[in-house]
């Protein structure tokens, strides 16, 4: 191995690791208004909203399966705040949905501004 290929390697072997995209600002980005967007009803880049809006379902079946004192159904037939927020289990849809398309994203980001 000649010495140039060999201090190449040494210093690959020694660099930082590159911070994943997602933890970056324009991949924290992509999250916070990715979930805006589908909380909104609309399409993101990588996301439709009615792809959103079927795991959202799921999910709320999913909790009210798990629900077995009924404290959901009796807080809603009293018209009452119930002890759960469906607000946030959208959020945490979203926020996983986004997530997991992450590489697609920022392909499509490098695909963008080369």
């Amino acid at each position: 191995m000649s010495a140039a290929l060999r201090i190449a390697q040494q210093r690959y072997d020694n660099a930082e690791p590159r911070t994943p995209w997602i933890d970056t600002p324009e991949g924290l980005d992509y999250l916070k208004s990715g979930v805006r967007t589908l909380l909104l009803g609309g399409d993101t880049s990588t996301v439709k909203a009615a792809d959103f809006i079927v795991e959202f379902s799921i999910a709320r079946n999913e909790a009210d399966q798990a629900d077995e004192g009924f404290a959901l159904d009796w807080a809603l037939a009293r018209g009452g705040m119930t002890p759960f927020s469906y607000y946030e289990l959208a959020k945490e849809v979203a926020e996983r949905m986004l997530y997991d398309k992450r590489d697609e994203a920022e392909g499509q980001l490098l695909w963008l501004t080369q």
